[in-house]
């Protein structure tokens, strides 16, 4: 009973400092996205040459370079608020209802696409010929899981290369698969991947930014979902990660 006593209370305390460590993260965060969003304002201002008259290319390129890292920097305070929320079950509470995932991949392909502005990665988008039933998901997590799951196949591309999405249809079930060419992954990475602020690289003049919480979030999300994903990856040949959503049972209109 005693050990029973000092196990709870152990316990206790371990949810109580996790909870503080969610608050903590979630407040710093919000902290944070208030100049961030002052920075990449007054920036824009510049840029448009509403801050006392034009500006030269020189200073045109340096401001973009600002406008760049602010942006990531922002990305990267998102991802610890979401993180943050899903601890403080923020998002446990979703409202799964009949969705058409190939629209609202379509949307992220759009505002990634727009926020990496480059010319060097194909994103394709391949619909399928026949259309697709509706599968059982929520809006906004259906919409954060595939940005994350682009962005980061985006990110891990170091040059030149390909990001396709594509989809199967399957009885009782619809698989969003996301293939790109980049630089793949070892297999004693693959287990690890979705682990809290787990890093391929674990230095710090790693070549690819973030504080590896996207995955984390997708895992978490899809957990919500009921939506199981599965993850491909080769070193040197880039990475496939399929996700299959359960078919809306819809009733067919009367006649």
């Amino acid at each position: 009973a005693e050990l029973f006593a000092d196990l709870q209370h152990a316990y206790n305390e371990i949810q109580e400092v996790d909870t503080l460590k969610s608050n903590f993260l979630s407040t710093i965060s919000h902290e944070l996205r208030t100049p961030l969003t002052s920075i990449l304002g007054f920036v824009q201002l510049i840029l448009e040459g509403r801050a006392d008259g034009p500006i030269n290319e020189t200073q045109r390129r340096l401001l973009m370079r600002v406008v760049d890292k602010s942006r990531d920097l922002h990305s990267m305070v998102n991802d610890i608020l979401e993180i943050a929320e899903i601890q403080a079950e923020g998002l446990v509470r979703l409202d799964p209802e009949p969705v058409a995932v190939e629209e609202i991949v379509g949307q992220v392909i759009d505002r990634v696409a727009q926020r990496r502005r480059t010319a060097e990665v194909e994103i394709e988008h391949r619909l399928p010929a026949q259309p697709l039933p509706l599968v059982m998901g929520d809006f906004q997590a259906v919409e954060r899981v595939f940005y994350h799951i682009i962005d980061n196949a985006l990110k891990f591309i170091p040059v030149r290369g390909k990001v396709a999405v594509s989809y199967r249809s399957l009885p009782g079930h619809v698989e969003v698969s996301v293939q790109d060419t980049g630089i793949g992954m070892a297999p004693e990475h693959l287990g690890k991947i979705f682990d809290h602020f787990y890093q391929i690289e674990n230095d710090l003049s790693r070549a690819y930014n973030g504080v590896g919480l996207g995955l984390t979030i997708t895992k978490k999300l899809l957990t919500l979902l009921d939506a199981p994903i599965h993850v491909e990856s080769e070193l040197g040949k880039g990475t496939t990660m399929t996700v299959s959503f359960k078919v809306a049972d819809v009733e067919e209109p009367a006649p």
